[in-house]
């Protein structure tokens, strides 16, 4: 589970899921230059959901959030790409070093909602035979409940 220790930047919670809501979900997670970030649970495992854009400038605050989740040990780790507008080399760098961290803890980064560019990224570096790839967008029913 996710408490207020985990990991922690500055900005504002982004709703990820059919709303466009913000939520408080009792810990920091951040936005900064064009990405936002928002963790939440789904009926089985953690999921961080991404808005915006995973590159060069913004891949260190996604490695810290899916750090902070690690640090309880989850079996997985759900990444919602669904409204990822741009994925670059450098945020791709980022998705792998955090499934390496997440298998040395026994764990899985497992993607979910890859579309578009990261879609075609994925494809291009063969990556999409390495990452497990759920289809569309995990449940987000917790979020609604979250809502303050």
């Amino acid at each position: 589970m996710i408490d207020g220790k985990a990991g922690s930047t500055e900005g504002e919670v982004m709703a990820m899921g059919e709303h466009d809501q913000d939520h408080d979900l009792g810990h920091d997670q951040g936005r900064r230059d064009r990405l936002a970030i928002a963790v939440w649970h789904s009926p089985v495992c953690p999921v961080i959901g991404l808005r915006g854009e995973l590159c060069t400038t913004t891949a260190a605050d996604f490695a810290r959030a899916v750090d902070g989740l690690l640090a309880d040990w989850p079996a997985a780790v759900v990444v919602d790409l669904s409204r990822l507008a741009f994925c670059d080399l450098e945020g791709v760098g980022a998705l792998i070093g955090a499934d390496r961290r997440a298998r040395e803890l026994g764990g899985r980064l497992v993607l979910a909602g890859v579309q578009d560019q990261c879609a075609r990224l994925l494809r291009r570096t063969g990556l999409d035979h390495i990452f497990p790839i759920l289809p569309g967008r995990p449940p987000v029913a917790e979020m609604a409940g979250a809502a303050t």
